[in-house]
């Protein structure tokens, strides 16, 4: 079976069986169009709850056509948010692997979550599964520290984050992402946070702080990033989702996560679980497997729902 959709990607993707065999996942997409619509209404109406101005002013008009950024980031946001969500109804676009870290992006990936509510596939709707805590817990497979590994799965690592800085979890995900894949700091950094989160790990997790001062003993912290992004590709991508689609199980890659039909969440859950539990022997050698974490999207309304054929609408 052959994709029909117009997507695109560089030539060495065109021989990547992953990448042909997502353009197919991609094919049997469905979406709910009214559903989108009102999704987009209130993803505006959220904005404008803000407070921005939604409409640009002449000025930043001009500006926006000149290729040059503006301070009216929502309604920047509010175009673009949109592009994604087109390619997949006009069923074209990139389907491609980064070269370093071998992540896996399309149109899905790029796709504003609230929208995944709208789609469904021969009818089923998505639903998703994705590992606790997976950037940290990674590292701590690849840094072999167990400690580090169960405080991770176990979310006692962000819950330090979030008491050291006095924010909330999201927030602290977002700093320690800003720790692991940025400089070594100092007391004089811009970012005290992630300061403060490398003290943190290199008092309470000293396998780790080294493992990542090692990473970045060159002077080049990008290579930690592009280590971690490749482990994550080689687990989801080149693992779990070719064992999916082998198999013939509907499933998408959003990065650490994957997406696939309601009625076989069980089967994704449980292939998903079998190869990150491997890699937790693996690196580690215990037979503590990560945790999972699994959720079901509203079912899209059937009436409204388009299917396609080969390159256009029925």
């Amino acid at each position: 079976m052959s994709a029909n959709g117009i997507w695109l990607g560089r030539e060495d993707d065109g021989r990547d069986a992953i990448c042909q065999s997502t353009r197919q996942m991609l094919d049997c997409l469905q979406l709910d169009i009214p559903l989108c619509r009102k999704i987009y209404s209130q993803i505006v109406s959220d904005y404008k709850n803000l407070g921005p101005e939604i409409k640009p002013t002449k000025n930043e008009k001009k500006r926006l056509y000149k290729g040059e950024k503006t301070g009216n980031r929502s309604f920047q946001q509010l175009r673009s948010i949109l592009f994604p969500l087109e390619q997949l109804d006009c069923r074209s676009g990139r389907v491609s692997r980064s070269k370093k870290g071998r992540r896996l992006f399309s149109p899905f990936t790029q796709l504003k979550s609230d929208f995944r509510a709208a789609i469904s596939v021969e009818g089923d709707a998505l639903a998703s599964v994705d590992m606790r805590a997976c950037q940290p817990t990674l590292l701590a497979l690849l840094a072999k520290d167990e400690a580090f590994y169960r405080d991770c799965i176990h979310d006692r690592l962000y819950e330090a984050i979030r008491e050291e800085l006095g924010v909330d979890r999201d927030t602290a995900k977002m700093a320690y992402c800003e720790y692991a894949y940025g400089g070594i700091r100092s007391k004089n950094s811009k970012s005290q946070a992630a300061f403060a989160i490398q003290e943190l790990i290199a008092d309470r997790y000293p396998t780790t702080a080294k493992f990542v001062n090692e990473a970045r003993k060159d002077g080049d912290y990008r290579r930690l990033s592009h280590r971690m992004m490749k482990f994550e590709s080689e687990l989801f991508v080149d693992g779990v989702l070719s064992e999916l689609h082998g198999r013939n199980i509907f499933a998408l890659s959003v990065h650490d996560g994957l997406y696939c039909k309601s009625s076989q969440l069980l089967a994704v859950r449980e292939i998903t679980q079998s190869h990150l539990t491997a890699a937790v022997q693996k690196h580690l050698q215990i037979d503590t497997p990560p945790i999972l974490c699994v959720e079901p999207h509203s079912n899209p309304s059937q009436q409204n729902i388009h299917t396609y054929k080969t390159h256009g609408h029925t």
